[in-house]
């Protein structure tokens, strides 16, 4: 390619191989083993190429965060029953669990996008675990268990337990075909 060649995202899905992390710009070969795909220098080039199964982690985060928010925001019952787990329980204690909360996702965001594996297997592990929120839900709901909250919020639960394992079974795919991070299909 020379170097007044126009580098696009597509070109650098297509020769990366779906592992092109995109860190600021340089000029040549960045060593071998690395994520840096070379590519020429342009000021202020922030761009970042994320596979399938780091969008679906995202966007967990994402839905998952605003969901929790709005939830807090116009239900009494699941305000109620989040006030009481938490040491203080007053609403200032809610806004200090939320951006804490917010912080912690973050670091988790920034993991997801510069493929740290430590966090990888980190969130391998608690979206897998989510397996427990199924069964707690049904017992919730037949009476077996006290529901925490009212019957919506124990079955959003259990839906939510359920989407995890889904994206657990996605990323576990993505590692047995890729490693750590690995896309879970063949980008289309």
């Amino acid at each position: 390619m020379r170097d007044g060649q126009q580098f696009t995202a597509w070109n650098a899905s297509r020769i990366a191989d779906d592992r092109a992390l995109w860190l600021p710009a340089t000029r040549g070969h960045t060593g071998l083993g690395s994520t840096r795909v070379a590519q020429p220098v342009q000021r202020g080039d922030w761009r970042v190429t994320i596979n399938r199964t780091q969008g679906l982690v995202l966007a967990f985060f994402f839905v998952v965060y605003t969901s929790l928010l709005v939830i807090l925001a116009l239900s009494a019952d699941v305000r109620e029953v989040t006030a009481r787990r938490i040491p203080g329980g007053g609403g200032l204690a809610i806004a200090g669990f939320l951006v804490a909360l917010l912080g912690f996702l973050s670091v988790l965001t920034i993991a997801v996008l510069q493929r740290w594996h430590w966090a990888f297997w980190l969130i391998l592990v608690a979206f897998a675990a989510g397996a427990l929120r199924a069964p707690v839900a049904a017992m919730q709901l037949s009476g077996r268990m006290a529901p925490e909250g009212p019957q919506w919020y124990v079955v959003m639960q259990g839906v939510i337990g359920v989407v995890q394992v889904a994206i657990a079974v996605a990323m576990f795919a993505g590692y047995r075909r890729a490693g750590p991070w690995g896309s879970f299909r063949d980008p289309a």
